[in-house]
C-alpha cells in the first residue's frame, strides 16, 4: 500500500555544527500533516482493510468512517504493537526499539501499524511519525532511507557521508524534532538481496538502519519495518537486535466480520447486507480464506453493497417529483413510473465509475486506450503498470492476480465481459483441449468509458490522452 508523500520543505540548511534546520520549526506541519484531496489528486484516501480509518493516507477505493480500535480480526496484533510503542518510547532516550512485521501481502500490517500509531498519538500528541516506503526510493539502500528520511526533517542532501555518518545526522536531526520519534519503513525487504552475494552487505545496512535508536543523541525513538518476507531476518548473517511480528493470512470468520462490519457502518448498510444475501458473502470469504487469506480480495463485495446502500439514501432523500415547486417545472408522476427511472439510472454502468475504487478506475482507463475490440489480460496487465508507475502507485497493483479480480468486479457491474476460450493441441495423436488466455471486451464504447473516468478523476486525462 503508498505511504503519504508530505509538502516539500524550504531548502534551507544545517549548518556544519548540526545546528537546527530552520524548517524543523514546522515539526508536524511536515512530518504527520497529509496534503490535502486536491493535492493527492484523489489518489490516496483514508481507509484500512479491516480496521480503523487512519489520519494517514491509506490506499484504497473506499472512504470509511473510523471504527472502534483495535481492528478487527487484528485484535492480538495490536495488543502487541501497542506494547513495543509503549516500551520504545516510555524509557527515554537511548531506550527505543526495532519491530520488524512480516505476513503475505492484504494480511492488514501496514494498516494495523498505522491504527496503532494514531492510537498512541491520540494519547501523546507530541510524538512524530516518519514514513519512508522502500519502493519510492530511487536508490533502494539503506542510505536511500537515510537520505530520505532527512528530506522529511527538511535537512539539505549531503554527498561524501558515509553510511553511519547518515545515520548520525538522522539520529541529531530526530532529536530536533522531539522526545518521541516513531519511523515507519515499509517494503524493507527491498533492502536486502535474495542472492548470496549482496545479502551480507544489505544485511550489514539493516544493522545500520536498527542501530538509530541507540545512537549517541538519538531520541525515544521506535522503528517499525514492514515487509512481505517471512524469513528476511533469517536469512541475514549477522545478529539484529529486532523484534519480530506475523500476521497470519485472515481466517473465513475474521473477513466474514470485516465485511459485515463495512457494510454495517454505512447508512443504510443493514438493508444493502440484506440484499446481498449470506449465501454470496458466505461463498466469497470462504474462497478467499482458502486461497489466500488476503483481506483486498472482498473489497468488491464491500463495495457493491456501499453503492447498493449509497443509491437506497439518495432514492430516499428524493423528494417525490409532485411535491416539487411549480417554479421548477416539476411534473407530478405515478410511483411506478418514478421507480423505473430510478431502476433505469441504476442500469447504465458508466453511473458507478465515480464510486469505484481507484484501482478499478485506472484499469478502465487501461481499457478505454486500447484499439482492439476484444484486449488479452496479459496486455491489460502491461498498460495497468505502465500507468500505476506513472501515477506513482504500488507496482504489485498491475499483478495478473489484481487484475483479475478487479476485472471480476467491474464485470459483476456490467461494464466488461470476460470470455475464456477454448483451444486444442495435439498431443499423443489426439487433440487435448487447453484453456486459451482470457480476453476481455467492453460493454460500453470507448469513447463513454474514456469521458466517465476522466470526469470521475481528471487526473487520468494527462496519461490516456
Amino acid at each position: 500500500m503508498p505511504l503519504n508523500r508530505l509538502a516539500p520543505s524550504a531548502n534551507k540548511s544545517c549548518d556544519k555544527e548540526n545546528k537546527p534546520c530552520a524548517t524543523v520549526a514546522a515539526k508536524v506541519a511536515l512530518v504527520t500533516k497529509p496534503r490535502s484531496e486536491i493535492e493527492q489528486g484523489k489518489l490516496q484516501q483514508n481507509y484500512c482493510y479491516g480496521g480503523a480509518a487512519a489520519s494517514f493516507p491509506i490506499y484504497s477505493g473506499i472512504q470509511q468512517q473510523a471504527e472502534t480500535y483495535p481492528l478487527i480480526g487484528r485484535e492480538s496484533e495490536c495488543g502487541e504493537l501497542d506494547r513495543f510503542l509503549q516500551l520504545s518510547l516510555g524509557n527515554g532516550a537511548g531506550n527505543g526499539r526495532c519491530l520488524y512485521v512480516s505476513g503475505g501481502p492484504g494480511t492488514g500490517k501496514t494498516c494495523s501499524v498505522r491504527a496503532s500509531i494514531n492510537q498512541l498519538r491520540s494519547r501523546e500528541p507530541s510524538t512524530y511519525v516518519l514514513e519512508v516506503n522502500c519502493m519510492d526510493l530511487s536508490q533502494r539502500s539503506v542510505p536511500g532511507v537515510l537520505q530520505r528520511l532527512l528530506d522529511k526533517m527538511g535537512c539539505p542532501r549531503v554527498a561524501g557521508r558515509s553510511m553511519q555518518g547518515l545515520a548520525s545526522m538522522v539520529a541529531s536531526g530526530l532529536a530536533r524534532l522531539g522526545a518521541r520519534v516513531v519511523i515507519v519503513v515499509d517494503e524493507v525487504d527491498q533492502l536486502v538481496s535474495r542472492g548470496k552475494a549482496n545479502a551480507a552487505s544489505g544485511a550489514l545496512s539493516l544493522e545500520t538502519l536498527f542501530s538509530l535508536p541507540k545512537l549517541l543523541g538519538a531520541p525515544a525513538v521506535a522503528i517499525v519495518a514492514i515487509a512481505n518476507a517471512v524469513d528476511l531476518l533469517e536469512r541475514t548473517i549477522v545478529s539484529l537486535n529486532c523484534g519480530t511480528l506475523l500476521f497470519e493470512a485472515y481466517s473465513k470468520d475474521q473477513l466474514k466480520n470485516i465485511v459485515v462490519s463495512r457494510i454495517k457502518a454505512v447508512q443504510g448498510g443493514e438493508e444493502a447486507l440484506k440484499r446481498l444475501g449470506p449465501i454470496k458473502v458466505e461463498l466469497r470469504v470462504r474462497q478467499v480464506a482458502k486461497e489466500c487469506g488476503d483481506c483486498r480480495q472482498v473489497l468488491a463485495l464491500i463495495e457493491e453493497a456501499h453503492f447498493s446502500a449509497k443509491l437506497t439514501c439518495e432514492a430516499a432523500a428524493r423528494p417525490p417529483l409532485a411535491e416539487l415547486p411549480a417554479e421548477q417545472g416539476a411534473v407530478a408522476q405515478p410511483a411506478a413510473a418514478r421507480a423505473s427511472l430510478t431502476q433505469s439510472s441504476r442500469n447504465d454502468p458508466l453511473q458507478a465509475i465515480p464510486q469505484l475504487p481507484l484501482e478499478q478506475q485506472i484499469l478502465l482507463s487501461a481499457l478505454a486506450t486500447s484499439k482492439l475490440e476484444a484486449t488479452k489480460v496479459s496486455d491489460i496487465c502491461i498498460r495497468y503498470k505502465e500507468l500505476c508507475r506513472a501515477l506513482k502507485q504500488p507496482d504489485n497493483l498491475g499483478s495478473k492476480g489484481q487484475v483479475n479480480s478487479a476485472l471480476s468486479a467491474l464485470e459483476q457491474r456490467g461494464l466488461l465481459e470476460v470470455r475464456s476460450q477454448r483451444g486444442a493441441v495435439r498431443g499423443r495423436g489426439k487433440l487435448q483441449p487447453v484453456l486459451v488466455e482470457a480476453t476481455v471486451e467492453l460493454a460500453v464504447s470507448c469513447i463513454a468509458l474514456r469521458e466517465s473516468v476522466v470526469k470521475a478523476v481528471p487526473l487520468l486525462k494527462h496519461y490516456i490522452d
